[in-house]
Order: C-alpha cells, then structure tokens, then sequence
C-alpha cells in the first residue's frame, strides 16, 4: 500500500484544506503533519506504526536503518531515502512550516542518541578533514 497525500492529511481528502491560523503553533505530534514515517520500504515491513512509536524507537527496534553522521542536507537525503520521511505537506495548508521544523528537531534529537552527545564536534572535525584532503587534491 502506497500512501498518497490525501491518506496522510485525511483533512484534504474532501478537498478541502487544512489551514494553521495565525500564530498557531504546531506541536509535533500534530496529526495534521501527518506520520513520522511513511512509504513503501515503511509498509512493507507489516509494523503497525501507532502515536507511541518514536524515530529513535523505530531504528532500535530494525525498522529502520541509523542516520549517518551527518549534516542537515545529509540527514534530509537520509530522510527522504531510508529514512521514510512521509511527503511535506502543500504551501497552501501552512502546516509546510511546522513540517520542517519537526524535521529540524528530529535531526538534533536523533544525532546525539545515535552518535553520541558530541557529534557536532566530531562531525565539524570530519568536515574540516575533507576540505583538507579536497585542498590537497
């Protein structure tokens, strides 16, 4: 089963649209922000994904693969690819907002329990590693 847009904003499914008010603010756990996790790759798995299950769960339970150490553009290639990040939601909803800062908190929350507390500072080291060796190219 493939989810489409309207299976994962069921408030749009009726063509209408779901609008955030004016200094609204989105919690994460929003349904209309749709699930953590969606896709195909997610489905065929055959888990029941419930409201108690959180990214960090679902990659200790094997549903999921671990993020690399990386940047936010590497986390969003992850998320979009093997991380089942489900579809953003349209400009027009003004929930597209609120879906990228969930995704912002997930990836701050999820790289120090994967990689541990002090990943920013191994990662800055990575980096200045790989412009080195691309300098010496």
């Amino acid at each position: 089963m493939c989810l489409s847009r309207k299976s994962l904003f069921p408030a749009m499914a009726d063509g209408g649209e779901v609008r955030v008010t004016p200094g609204e603010v989105i919690a994460d756990d929003d349904p209309r922000l749709g699930p953590i996790v969606a896709g195909p790759r997610f489905e065929a798995s055959g888990f029941e994904l419930d409201e108690g299950h959180t990214l960090f769960g679902l990659i200790q339970m094997g549903l999921l693969e671990s993020p690399p150490l990386c940047t936010w553009g590497g986390w969003r290639n992850w998320r979009r690819t093997k991380g089942c990040r489900p579809p953003e939601p349209a400009q027009a909803t003004g929930l597209k907002s609120a879906f990228g800062k969930r995704e912002g908190r997930l990836y701050r929350t999820l790289m120090p329990l994967v990689h541990g507390e002090d990943w920013k500072d191994v990662l800055q080291e990575q980096l200045e590693l790989e412009a080195i060796r691309e300098e010496e190219a």
